[in-house]
């Protein structure tokens, strides 16, 4: 029987950031299609109104709407945007799942719930050692400029990694 492929959930941070940086496919290639939320997509409506530039979902289709109900919700942490509580709902709704988040808090949170999760940062690194990627400085330089956090000592273990 063969494997069930792995189920991938994003929150809004890292397809902004990946977008932004002109690599938002690599989440297609390294992992096929891509679970959001309900939150998570108004979030991204949201700041393309005022002209930022986000992805729409409408038109990626291997970027899946799923709606999340209150109810799923409830065994999650307070503190969490509506993006990232969704982002989690859906992730443990998914036994073995990956959730993509770049918020400390929502990090936390997956983490204390024993979910596997990546960020922004790590999917760069996973597609540097796919070959899908190279100048990996030069990301960091771009998403320093975006407004991205990334403190210096994340960012020499992050170069390290990927034998920069």
């Amino acid at each position: 029987m063969p494997d069930r492929p792995m189920v991938v959930v994003a929150d809004t941070s890292p397809l902004q950031h990946l977008y932004q940086l002109g690599h938002l496919d690599l989440l297609r290639e390294l992992y096929g299609a891509v679970l959001i939320s309900g939150a998570v997509a108004a979030e991204l409506a949201a700041g393309l109104e005022p002209g930022v530039r986000l992805p729409s979902p409408v038109e990626l289709p291997w970027l899946l709407v799923v709606q999340v109900t209150v109810r799923d919700q409830r065994s999650l942490p307070a503190g969490l945007g509506p993006g990232e509580r969704e982002a989690l709902a859906l992730a443990t709704a998914e036994p073995g799942a990956l959730l993509i988040v770049d918020d400390l808090a929502g990090r936390r949170a997956a983490a204390s719930m024993g979910l596997a999760h990546t960020g922004t940062l790590g999917v760069l690194l996973r597609a540097a050692e796919k070959g899908c990627i190279s100048r990996v400085g030069d990301l960091l330089d771009e998403l320093d400029r975006l407004g991205f956090r990334l403190d210096a000592g994340t960012r020499a273990a992050v170069l390290r990694i990927a034998g920069v």
